[in-house]
């Protein structure tokens, strides 16, 4: 089948297109460098980038060796001239990665990096004391970047705070465990860790805590001894009774978490007691009297005779 020319010549084009970006290098980045002769008495070099550009250095057999983490476009040809004394000859490695500058004499080479600069100085080797730190200018500049930095993520931290989840609770008591459910997003998960009566509960998720609320949602027994969020997790700790287990799992209603209470001993049936002894009779009813006019059966004295 013959495609109409039109079609065909906006497919050659996407095609060449395609090719020339694959074929196209990443564009290198541009810096400028300078050098000044520091009236302490050392060599430095001053490299001006367009973005932050991460700079290593070395010295290898009278040779500073400077590389970059990305191609870079510099300009060396003004070094030699600006620090005679320090450097005889510099070039650009091929690729654009690299600098090498051949010292004069023996240097060490100090390496300082701020934001989209960096300054290589070349101290005496018999050099003491502290090394040289970089320009007033350029630490005013940081200080001020990292001041606004600092407000920025202040701001941030605001905002996440305020977006963040509220951490809901709450409970119900049953005969055989205490039941506590927990309001959160459904991608939340939850860790426990019990351990000799300490428990600690884990949520996947950064959420806003409100202790007293959740002291207030508790059952009888448990405590809430800490509470902590970190950019990542939010974590309980409670207290509960040293003989308590805990299981965890999602329904509707949210996480849910168990503490189930130990089984009551069962129950000791006691033999019933036996029945007391019938007491013995205690004495012989008394005798009746005599009905009136009755004989009387006593034999009286007999009469005493008289001398």
């Amino acid at each position: 089948m013959r495609l109409p020319r039109s079609l065909a010549f906006g497919i050659a084009l996407s095609a060449l297109v395609a090719a020339a970006g694959l074929a196209a290098p990443a564009l290198a980045a541009s810096a400028t460098m300078r050098g000044e002769v520091m009236p302490p008495g050392f060599g430095r070099l001053s490299l001006t980038f367009d973005e932050p550009t991460p700079t290593r250095i070395r010295v290898s057999n009278g040779v500073l060796v400077v590389a970059f983490g990305t191609s870079v476009k510099v300009d060396v040809a003004r070094i030699a001239r600006e620090l005679p004394t320090y450097v005889s000859i510099a070039r650009v490695d091929p690729d654009g990665r690299g600098l090498r500058l051949a010292l004069t004499r023996p240097y060490r080479a100090n390496l300082i990096e701020a934001g989209e600069r960096a300054f290589i100085d070349l101290l005496p080797a018999n050099w003491q004391g502290l090394v040289p730190g970089p320009p007033p200018e350029v630490l005013a500049d940081m200080s001020e970047r990292l001041r606004v930095a600092e407000a920025k993520a202040r701001e941030a931290a605001r905002a996440a705070e305020q977006s963040r989840w509220a951490l809901g609770l709450r409970s119900a008591s049953l005969p055989t465990l205490e039941r506590l459910i927990f309001d959160v997003t459904p991608e939340t998960n939850l860790k426990p860790d019990l351990a000799n009566g300490e428990l600690t509960l884990t949520f996947d998720r950064p959420m806003t805590v409100d202790p007293a609320a959740i002291r207030n949602a508790l059952p009888d027994g448990i405590a809430l001894r800490g509470q902590e969020t970190t950019a990542g997790a939010t974590m309980l700790a409670l207290k509960v009774p040293k003989d308590w287990q805990v299981r965890s799992f999602r329904d509707e209603d949210g996480l849910l978490l168990d503490l189930l209470k130990p089984a009551p001993p069962p129950a000791v049936a006691l033999p019933e007691p036996p029945a007391p002894a019938p007491e013995p009779a205690t004495a012989t009813a008394a005798a009746a009297p005599p009905p009136a006019g009755a004989p009387s059966t006593d034999t009286p004295p007999a009469p005493t005779q008289a001398q």
